[in-house]
């Protein structure tokens, strides 16, 4: 990335506090800041970085001559700012400005006075599980001063600490590192069907190093162990064992002084994560219990990330209820909030969170017959997300703008959409039955000529469909989109929404 875009994307990111901040610490400064403020409102007021028209708007600054580096000056200027506008905004963020002090006063020869905050730095630090900074705050600032003011008699007794916290910190490097290693193969999986994926992450999850870190002490290693696990039961298609390891990380979370007290954003998507699996589980009253469990929680969230995570996590599992279960007429009722506030929270959502809301979003107006909404958010997803980091949100997108184009009548664009899904799975190495059958069915809906044919293809595609309905790809189109419904309610000429809800009410 240049430094431009850099730029670019470093003002557009900063929210209302933090450019008044950025303003206030320019006018405290050098009258130079105050010139390179011209240039941070200059690049705000673009929608698209476009350095050509913004060197000619400024064509009478000084720095103009030098753009390069007043760009770069700017950019380090609002870093700065951020700095000091958040150095308190989390205990890691203390911690370093407590051990910034204790370097400072130990290089003025004030050891006594870093004693002090060195006992407040590491008790704090104990409490956070922040490992690195107790190594460094122990390792280098307690042990210099044992060398500087010959106070030998602790060095056993610093030496046993910090073995103690490198242990901690090897666990939680640990459980961190399976689960990482495990999302990787999940994704992976669904990508290729490769069965190697699948013994990578049964060999990581039996590995004897992970099994004694999942016991550790330590909260967020615990955390990412329990995730682990969910995420090696998920790739195993057993549900049960992801619904027992999803409940027990968010008891994990409820109960432990670091989880849902301390942040309630990770319970937030905990309690998603949960949701998901019994809605896939198909146990629609223990969903049910779980949205009620936010109505609980939605007091908690405070700053903008907090409430964005709310924003993200609650809405996703209310349409999504709403779609599946057929209440159709509350999904109507909700969806104008929920896609007005889409940009509201688009700063405090990660790209990732943002793609899967969009996704849902565009489902929803699919299931109330607004392809044309439809096919806009899809698009609006694809532009905004590179789909190829998850590759289920991508196999949704082909086929959902597909069946969309086909409802809306855009047959003209129905061989381009086609053609595109069809490379999409000639990508992977293992094509299933269902895939080809997919294909097939595409092509001749497309080459139909009488509402007969296309009614006797879709009957003799449903009988494969209902044949095939435990194979592993059938499984993660279901979730994303009931393709079933939609075929029964083309054979029947029926409303797609009457045929949803009949098939819940089962």
């Amino acid at each position: 990335m240049t430094t431009s875009h850099a730029l670019f994307e470093l003002i557009k990111s900063l929210n209302k506090a933090e450019r008044r901040h950025f303003s206030n610490y320019s006018k405290l400064h050098s009258e130079a800041n105050k010139n390179y403020s011209h240039l941070f409102l200059a690049v705000d007021r673009q929608n698209k970085y476009d350095e050509s028209k913004l060197l000619s708007q400024l064509k009478n600054e000084s720095y103009t001559h030098y753009f390069p580096v007043a760009k770069n000056y700017l950019y380090s200027r609002i870093m700065d700012s951020l700095s000091n506008f958040h150095r308190d905004i989390s205990t890691n963020s203390k911690v370093r400005t407590m051990i910034q002090q204790i370097e400072l006063l130990q290089r003025k020869g004030l050891y006594s006075h870093s004693k002090k905050i060195i006992r407040k730095a590491k008790k704090i630090a104990y409490e956070e599980e922040l490992h690195s900074a107790l190594l460094e705050i122990i390792s280098v600032w307690e042990q210099n001063i044992l060398l500087e003011k010959y106070e030998l008699g602790e060095t056993e007794k610093l030496n046993d600490e910090i073995k103690n916290i490198l242990s901690l910190l090897n666990e939680s490097s640990v459980c961190n590192y399976v689960f990482l290693k495990m999302l990787g193969f999940y994704y992976a999986y669904f990508q290729t069907r490769s069965k190697k994926y699948l013994k990578g992450a049964s060999d990581t999850i039996k590995r004897p190093d992970f099994i004694r870190a999942s016991n550790t002490k330590t909260y967020k290693g615990r955390q990412r162990a329990i995730e682990a696990n969910m995420f090696y039961w998920y790739i195993r298609g057993n549900l049960n064992k992801v619904s027992y390891f999803a409940k027990k990380g968010i008891e994990h979370n409820f109960d432990h002084p670091l989880g849902l007290k301390r942040d309630c954003k990770q319970y937030f998507i905990l309690l998603n994560n949960f949701f998901v699996i019994t809605m896939e589980q198909k146990n629609y009253g223990e969903a049910q219990l779980i949205l009620k469990k936010f109505d609980g929680v939605v007091h908690l969230a405070k700053t903008y990330s907090q409430k964005g995570g709310f924003y993200y996590t609650y809405n996703n599992c209310l349409i999504y209820y709403l779609r599946v279960t057929g209440d159709l007429r509350k999904l109507e009722k909700e969806m104008p909030a929920v896609l007005k506030e889409v940009d509201v929270y688009k700063k405090d959502i990660n790209l990732h969170d943002r793609a899967v809301l969009l996704s849902n979003i565009a489902v929803s107006y699919f299931y109330l017959s607004n392809y044309k909404k439809c096919i806009f958010l899809l698009n609006k997803m694809k532009t905004e997300y590179d789909l190829s980091n998850h590759p289920e949100l991508q196999y949704g997108y082909y086929l959902l703008t597909l069946i969309a184009h086909y409802e809306a009548g855009n047959y003209d664009v129905l061989p381009y959409s086609l053609q595109a899904f069809y490379r999409f799975i000639k990508k992977k190495k293992h094509i299933t039955k269902l895939e080809k059958q997919i294909i097939a069915l595409c092509r001749k809906l497309i080459n139909a000529r009488t509402e007969n044919e296309i009614i006797e293809e879709l009957k003799e595609f449903r009988k494969i469909l209902v044949h095939l309905k435990d194979d592993y790809v059938s499984h993660h189109i279901s979730k994303f989109f009931d393709v079933l419904s939609w075929i029964d309610s083309k054979i029947g000429d029926r409303e797609f929404s009457k045929v949803v809800n009949e098939g819940n009410s089962k």
